[in-house]
């Protein structure tokens, strides 16, 4: 069974794939056929390497099962999507955009500022070894962090006002919106604000000059995509400020490539784990779970009192014997194996 659910999700990915080559360039960059490359690069490999790993099988054929429903329920979507579509007018105001993007920026920096002042007590602490991988993000921090996000909004309103004016201010606003972004991608390691930004720059020239990658350059970084993937956790072990930034950059690419094809991501095993502890034990909290995490993270304790925090917690899932919920449950079916989210240092 397990074998073909694997086979049945990778025909699919592989479908997707072709679709989007053989349909020209504006389709190959629809949402089936880059979600459909993700699962053939990442996820179908991962699920290989799992079941060489030892995981239980039931789980795993669990696991596959849901990702091959999503990633039919994608197309499915994308299909509806095509029959409904709202005509969007192109905005003006090309100066106030710029004053908007530029505000945006500003507000990202000071946040980042405002972050590395909380974690390691200097502007630029976010970014070092006592910053952003040592600490657990919750009250202020939270704040700060979603108000930091604004800077890839600020980032492409410059970047519109310049294509649309290509005027010297506007070139330096967005010269100067990259600086964090950058910082990010190179000392921090993350992978999902290093696709957001190149996201945001792409989508951005798209929609204003209607550029596109070339599909034949794309395909050739693929290979080069997933090496940045498979390396990132163990690059960003070494690669902030005060850290020993040659090892970085000498990552072992053969090791971690043969600790991927052997084990599987991180990210599949945990859902393999929680997926088959949740089927076996019969613990279905997983959404008051979810709802805790956004409350904690999202509600500020600093702004509506701790009693009123305490209310919105759910109470099943907040109480002593709750709050041993996917971590704990998923950590007992095989103790030493399980890995927090976090792959640099855990939370003090």
């Amino acid at each position: 069974m397990i074998e073909l659910l694997n086979l049945a999700l990778l025909m699919t990915a592989v479908g997707g794939v072709l679709w989007g080559v053989s349909k020209g360039a504006l389709q190959f960059y629809q949402l089936p056929a880059l979600s459909s490359a993700l699962v053939l690069v990442f996820i179908v490999p991962s699920f290989n390497g799992s079941l060489m790993n030892g995981l239980p099988e039931d789980a795993i054929a669990k696991t596959i099962l849901m990702t091959l429903l999503c990633l039919v329920a994608l197309w499915k979507g994308y299909g509806l999507g095509l029959t409904g579509r709202v005509s969007i007018g192109r905005p003006g105001h090309t100066d106030r955009m710029l004053v908007v993007g530029v505000a945006l920026s500003l507000i990202s920096a000071a946040s980042y500022a405002k972050l590395g002042q909380l974690t390691a007590g200097s502007a630029v602490g976010f970014f070092t070894t006592e910053g952003a991988y040592s600490q657990l993000m919750e009250g202020p921090l939270v704040l700060f962090k979603a108000l930091a996000s604004f800077g890839q909004i600020g980032l492409m309103l410059c970047l519109i006002a310049w294509l649309r004016g290509r005027s010297t201010p506007a070139l330096l606003a967005v010269i100067g919106a990259l600086v964090i972004p950058i910082a990010v991608a190179v000392l921090l390691g993350r992978r999902s604000e290093t696709i957001s930004l190149l996201l945001t720059i792409a989508l951005t020239l798209f929609f204003e000059r209607r550029m596109l990658v070339p599909r034949l350059a794309l395909i050739l970084a693929i290979p080069v995509i997933l090496v940045i993937v498979l390396v990132a956790p163990e690059y960003r072990k070494h690669s902030q400020i005060g850290g020993d930034f040659s090892k970085a950059i000498d990552v072992d690419v053969a090791e971690q490539f043969s600790h991927f094809t052997s084990e599987g991501a991180t990210e599949v095993r945990n859902g393999v784990y929680i997926i088959g502890a949740t089927d076996r034990e019969m613990v279905l909290q997983w959404g008051a779970s979810y709802y805790n995490g956004v409350v904690r993270n999202f509600v500020p304790r600093f702004i509506v009192g701790a009693d009123v925090k305490e209310r919105k917690l759910d109470n099943f899932c907040s109480s002593s014997e709750g709050r041993r919920d996917s971590i704990i449950l998923a950590s007992a079916t095989k103790p030493n194996f399980w890995r927090p989210k976090w792959s640099v240092i855990p939370p003090k």
